[in-house]
């Protein structure tokens, strides 16, 4: 009887503790799966892959460039440690000189080579207007000679002995003043801001006169005296533009633009570290490049990126929209100690590349902290 009622009590308690138990695990897993049913769910979409430029990050000039700079008059000098602004600002005037200066240098030559043809009955009004109304009706002329006559590179000569006037040039105020001249192929003004400038009306006004009487030789000297000083620049332009175009390129960064939405019933902490990836299909091998996180926000009327070093936080259903700015600029990129900043920059100007960003955020859930991948991309520019 004592030990049925052993057996008994022993019975009654193993019971107890097993229902304690069964008690405690379903709550634990109650709970477990009630933070698992909160957690973040982020939705994904990636906007567009672009290269940015920091104008006020100061970078070195080779001392070559700068003999070469200072040796012309048509750029903006440099010194060693310049901004990129001040890069940008003369890689703007090279593009301007290679790709205006180039045709009009053939235009010039053509106009010296037609009135070296002229002579005699063949040297008539008409013929000499027209041969110099081809580079005069360019623009580019006007503003390359007002230059460089302001610069003392043109030192224009005046006819010789008198000469009769022949065509009838007048100035007017036009363009803070300058000088209205009828072409064959219509009137142009020329000159521009003289009243301003009393010294290059001075320098100007021997060509002018050269116009208005149309020397054929004069006019030939004046043209050949501009194609040779635009030629010289254009030869520096051009040795020029590679240099510039590497120390831009150095410091180029790649950002990825990402919106991002939280549909779960959790806050979701994105951390402030990421990975780009660039792959090509079908071919072996990766291109791995950390990237530093940053938020789209408007900023003056004006939407710009903003560095949240700390991370950013989503609370549950928000949206923001992010960037992932890679941490080193184009020249000092690096994988397992190779330099690939110019491969990746290859790959983008290709545009048969695929990337996408791996990250990291923090929410509520059994693996609080996880990995993600966004969807790949085409790794070229955005159109």
């Amino acid at each position: 009887m004592a030990l049925y009622l052993r057996e008994s009590l022993m019975t009654g308690a193993s019971w107890a503790i097993i229902v304690i138990i069964a008690s405690l695990l379903s709550g634990s897993i109650a709970s477990t799966y009630q933070t698992y049913r909160r957690r973040s769910h982020p939705f994904l979409l990636m906007q567009e892959v672009a290269t940015s430029l920091s104008a006020g990050r100061t970078v070195e000039v080779p001392r070559e460039v700068i003999e070469r700079l200072n040796a012309a008059w048509f750029f903006p000098s440099a010194i060693e440690k310049e901004k990129l602004k001040r890069i940008s600002q003369i890689e703007e005037r090279v593009e301007l000189l290679i790709s205006h200066g180039k045709p009009l240098l053939e235009i010039l030559r053509g106009a010296v080579e037609s009135l070296e043809a002229l002579s005699g009955a063949d040297g008539d009004t008409p013929k000499v207007l027209a041969a110099a109304s081809d580079p005069l009706s360019r623009t580019f002329f006007d503003s390359f000679v007002s230059s460089a006559a302001l610069a003392g590179m043109l030192n224009f000569k005046p006819p010789s002995g008198n000469k009769e006037q022949k065509l009838t040039i007048f100035r007017t105020s036009e363009n803070g003043g300058c000088y209205h001249v009828p072409l064959s192929t219509g009137p142009v003004d020329f000159g521009a801001r003289l009243d301003s400038y009393p010294i290059l009306d001075h320098r100007l006004k021997p060509f002018i006169a050269t116009l208005e009487t149309l020397d054929r030789l004069c006019l030939r000297d004046s043209f050949s005296n501009v194609a040779d000083i635009l030629a010289s620049e254009i030869s520096v332009a051009q040795s020029l533009k590679s240099d510039l175009t590497g120390i831009r390129d150095a410091q180029r960064q790649w950002d990825l633009h990402l919106y991002i939405a939280n549909y779960g019933e959790s806050a979701m902490l994105i951390t402030p570290q990421a990975t780009l990836e660039v792959w090509r299909e079908g071919m072996r091998g990766k291109l791995e490049v950390q990237c530093d996180l940053a938020e789209r926000v408007e900023h003056e009327g004006e939407l710009a990126l903003r560095s949240e070093p700390n991370g950013l936080l989503v609370p549950a259903g928000e949206s923001r929209e992010i960037a992932f700015i890679t941490t080193q600029v184009q020249g000092n990129m690096e994988m397992n100690g190779v330099k690939i900043g110019g491969e990746l920059a290859a790959k983008y100007k290709e545009g048969g590349s695929n990337a996408r960003m791996r990250f990291t955020y923090i929410s509520a859930g059994l693996r609080q902290r996880k990995s993600t991948k966004t969807p790949a991309v085409l790794f070229r520019e955005s159109e």
